[in-house]
């Protein structure tokens, strides 16, 4: 993915509500949903999100998500 939304958000909220809230702001920026969240690898654990891909990298920052279309 080479462009996309990068979103930072260090609340105690678990990982599934933080993804939910950028989707949800990435789609009312863009007008078009996300299909991708790329996560560090250390963030804690997911449920699967509806058309909606998580993938890890240890070139995301702990806190971070970047968020876009593949």
């Amino acid at each position: 993915m080479r462009l996309g939304m990068l979103w930072f958000d260090n609340s105690k909220n678990a990982t599934n509500v933080k993804i939910e809230k950028a989707l949800k702001y990435y789609l009312e920026k863009y007008k078009k949903p996300a299909n991708t969240v790329w996560i560090h690898p250390f963030t804690p654990e997911c449920t699967p999100i509806l058309n909606v891909q998580v993938k890890t990298s240890t070139h995301i920052i702990p806190n971070h998500f970047w968020i876009g279309t593949e």
